[in-house]
């Protein structure tokens, strides 16, 4: 869910549960004057996002309708929420499920992720990726996949994160399972000097087609190794060595990440399914995670 913070004019994303006050255990602290330390709590119940007011002193208006004390109320688009008086503190610009979040265990803000996949310590420099395909699991800086700890804690880069995963209804509410690329057929529709790639996906009667970016090229690269690792009847086809795909690349293991982190992602972005199977990944290697590809020219 996305919320416009009326005082400052900023948009901020929230995790399954925001609780809002003035407080410092609030973890939103919109400017409300005559808001209480613990104000109110916005939450995703499995199926919609709901506010309850936290018995606060001066009341949490929905709409200019005062909500009785710890009473609770679904929040839809549009709706204006008032902590401690009738004028709006914050409005509701959209009721998306949430997705996985890491909360630091020593405070500060929450690192937000799309519905499958998480990057720590941010989205734009990951070294760890926490990415469902069936079931959650954590990728780490040398490429080795584990199953989250038991206890939900993660260190990344000295910082310890708890991490909070959506329930099994939550998954994926927007993703097209018809268009799953594990199932799918990828073609790259590659320019002359193969300085644009270009990504369709397709499968049965649903076709996407994503525009070229940086990453396109690594993918290109992988897909070409597949093929012809296929072509020479190599047992495990396509892995190449994250050393070598820097060496083709010219550029280095902390960048690739970030190439890899964002194909899944634009994948995702545009309802694909299974997107983190675009590249999979083990320790020291990469590859293409879809064995049915092709090239074609970009006109």
């Amino acid at each position: 869910m996305r919320v416009w913070l009326e005082a400052s004019g900023a948009v901020v994303e929230l995790p399954h549960r925001a609780v809002l006050g003035r407080g410092p255990e609030a973890s939103l602290r919109p400017d409300a004057p005559f808001a209480s330390k613990l104000h109110a709590r916005i939450e995703w119940s499995g199926e919609e996002w709901r506010i309850r007011d936290m018995g606060s002193r001066n009341g949490t208006f929905l709409n200019r309708v005062p909500l009785d004390r710890d009473e609770s109320r679904r929040l839809s688009v549009g709706d204006g929420v008032g902590l401690g008086d009738l004028d709006v503190t914050l409005t509701i610009l959209d009721e998306s499920a949430p997705g996985p979040a890491a909360f630091p265990v020593d405070g500060g803000p929450p690192v937000l992720g799309s519905p499958v996949l998480l990057a720590l310590p941010a989205p734009e420099a990951p070294t760890v990726s926490v990415v469902f395909d069936g079931s959650w699991r954590v990728e780490g800086e040398d490429g080795a996949s584990t199953a989250l700890p038991a206890d939900g804690v993660l260190e990344v880069a000295g910082c310890r994160y708890r991490i909070e995963l959506p329930r099994p209804a939550e998954r994926t509410p927007h993703l097209d399972v018809d268009l799953d690329l594990t199932r799918s057929t990828v073609t790259f529709l590659v320019s002359q000097d193969e300085e644009r790639v270009e990504l369709v996906v397709e499968r049965l009667r649903r076709r996407v087609r994503l525009e070229g970016r940086e990453h396109g090229y690594l993918l290109l690269l992988l897909s070409r190794a597949r093929r012809e690792d296929e072509a020479r009847g190599t047992e495990e086809p396509g892995w190449r060595t994250v050393d070598e795909l820097c060496r083709m690349l010219r550029t280095d293991p902390t960048v690739l990440n970030v190439l890899v982190y964002r194909a899944r992602r634009q994948l995702e972005a545009a309802g694909v399914a299974s997107a983190p199977a675009i590249v999979e990944v083990r320790r020291g290697a990469r590859r293409l995670g879809v064995p049915r590809s092709h090239e074609m020219p970009l006109t």
